[in-house]
């Protein structure tokens, strides 16, 4: 009884010593909130196992070992690369025609800049203007461009001291039909080519520029017919050979102008003189065709260029 007793005693004292043995529970270490999607049904993650963090050093592979892995066969490839590099080639040819536009619009302002600094551009358009608002001095005549007008000027000169003339940088030129304003005074320059110098109305030029004599048509006073009763943007156009006035009958399929005899046909005789816009009209074919002046101002008549010269009076 005593041994039984005894047995017990042990073995409430063995249960004892192992429930103390036994940790208390670990409460969780708190972390940040994530927000996560939640797992598809029937998919449940396995819980993450903890991580041992452990410095790494990235490793870099040498250029030349560079493998591209696809399963895509090479003609494909190179079809793709082909069209990726027409697409770079076609945005670089955009690029170049950009900065080509931007080139020759910076030129065009540049011209337009040097117009107003000679001032010798006048009437640039096909407007009427008045001329007579400008105190004009006897020894100036008042023109009309007759054809694309380049402004020159005299760099040096010649032995016999003639001028050598160049054209002003950058270029400047007046439409045919301009008014302007030059000296009486002839200027013959290296090689015996006649220039008049321009003359500002203005008097806010400090420039000294000239116009090539077969470019401008000089309008003298008391002219035949008076150039006083026509607007500035006309020229007297010398008829040098036999031929007819025209009429648009229709426009091509660029939008050319096809020209037929006017009816009842008017003729016109070499000799004869005819009065003309000397900026002219490109037909059908490219032909060029110089309207007849309009009192209205909207010419319906045409005479084609080859048969017109202009003489350097309107006299």
């Amino acid at each position: 009884m005593k041994i039984r007793l005894s047995l017990l005693f042990t073995l409430a004292l063995l249960i004892i010593l192992c429930s103390c043995a036994i940790p208390s529970e670990v409460s969780p270490i708190s972390s940040p909130n994530l927000t996560s999607t939640d797992p598809a049904p029937g998919n449940t993650p396995s819980p993450v196992q903890p991580t041992t963090l452990v410095q790494s050093t990235p490793t870099v592979t040498p250029k030349e070992e560079v493998i591209m892995m696809t399963s895509e066969p090479p003609e494909i490839i190179l079809t793709a690369l082909n069209l990726q590099l027409q697409s770079n080639s076609t945005k670089l040819t955009e690029a170049a025609q950009q900065i080509a536009a931007m080139a020759t619009e910076s030129s065009g302002l540049k011209t337009q800049i040097a117009v107003v600094a000679t001032n010798a551009s006048g009437n640039t358009s096909n407007q009427n203007s008045n001329s007579t608002q400008y105190n004009i001095p006897s020894n100036v005549y008042t023109v009309v461009t007759v054809d694309k007008a380049v402004i020159f000027e005299a760099k040096s000169n010649n032995k016999a001291g003639a001028p050598i003339m160049q054209p002003y940088e950058p270029r400047v030129f007046l439409p045919p039909g301009s008014e302007a304003w030059v000296y009486k005074k002839q200027v013959k320059a290296d090689g015996g080519e006649i220039y008049y110098e321009s003359y500002d109305p203005d008097g806010q030029s400090k420039l000294t520029v000239y116009f090539r004599s077969k470019h401008i048509q000089i309008r003298i006073p008391n002219g035949n017919p008076d150039p006083d009763n026509f607007p500035p943007d006309v020229a007297k156009a010398l008829i040098t050979d036999n031929t007819a006035l025209f009429v648009i009958k229709s426009y091509d399929n660029a939008g050319k102008p096809i020209m037929e005899t006017y009816k009842p046909a008017i003729r016109y005789r070499s000799g004869q003189t005819e009065i003309v816009y000397p900026e002219f009209v490109v037909g059908t074919g490219g032909t060029h065709w110089y309207p007849v002046y309009d009192p209205d101002g909207k010419p319906s008549g045409y005479i084609r260029s080859i048969f017109i010269s202009f003489p350097n009076f309107w006299d």
